[in-house]
């Protein structure tokens, strides 16, 4: 019997536990900050609707970037566009874990949220361009489920971590996820998945 020729042979499955990770870092950054929102208030004196706006800054930053990222992405590769929308993730992230006041924050959470996008706009492209069909259909499905139970999530995680840590302390962790999520991109992702 003869071997599956590379073009028809299925990809491989850890793309699936790769995309996995890769796609609740559009949410995350989204809603698990939000519990402290009320200590940010006190922290950068600030008015309660200007913080509230980190929120709507991040979300406009997200949703103004799909189809940027998305044509990017075609133009450029998958790979190199999301490692470097994550490392934009990291480096956000960290500027808005040290920010000095609301402005700021409020014009990191915009390029975090452009960034962020990709996280779900890249996956989805990736899911794409590796099944197709009825398995594509399952893989979408999967996805969808892994990034709607993140806002679910976040959160009630970010609730118990802001009775123990600040809310510059979140960033960070958020830092840290996306960071985590790069490495295993760089690593594992195949350059043309």
């Amino acid at each position: 019997m003869a071997a599956p020729s590379s073009d028809t042979a299925a990809p491989p499955r850890r793309i699936v536990a790769i995309l996995l990770t890769i796609i609740p870092l559009s949410q995350i950054p989204l809603d698990v900050y939000t519990p402290a929102l009320p200590r940010m208030v006190l922290d950068l004196h600030a008015a309660s609707a200007s913080v509230q706006n980190t929120v709507t800054a991040y979300m406009l930053g997200m949703s103004l970037a799909f189809i940027p990222i998305g044509v990017l992405s075609d133009a450029r590769g998958r790979k190199p566009v999301l490692l470097a929308c994550l490392s934009v993730v990291v480096l956000t992230s960290v500027g808005c874990a040290v920010a000095p006041n609301i402005g700021v924050l409020l014009a990191l959470r915009f390029v975090q949220g452009v960034a962020a996008c990709a996280c779900m706009v890249v996956t989805y492209a990736i899911a794409a361009d590796c099944f197709s069909g009825a398995r594509l259909t399952s893989i979408s499905g999967v996805l969808g489920a892994a990034w709607g139970l993140a806002p679910v999530l976040a959160p009630g995680v970010g609730g118990v971590l802001v009775q123990f840590i600040s809310w510059r302390a979140i960033f960070v962790l958020i830092a840290g996820l996306a960071a985590c999520a790069a490495a295993i991109v760089a690593i594992a992702l195949p350059e043309r998945s």
